[in-house]
């Protein structure tokens, strides 16, 4: 699923450094090195990411 979401999502680079790769379902947290840092599945995604979802896919 983590892998799916790499490579199928919109990537954003974050304040720490990190990117942020953002699907419907979920999203991938990699760090510089492109170690897995954290995932979430989108029951788990707050208001500021619900509203970041509809803007990078139109919804």
């Amino acid at each position: 699923m983590a892998d799916d979401w790499v490579a199928n999502g919109k990537v954003l680079r974050q304040s720490s450094g990190n990117h942020i790769y953002i699907t419907r379902e979920g999203a991938v947290v990699l760090n510089n090195a492109g170690e897995l840092v954290t995932t979430y599945p989108k029951a788990d995604f707050d208001a500021n990411m619900v509203n970041t979802v509809e803007q990078l896919f139109g919804e």
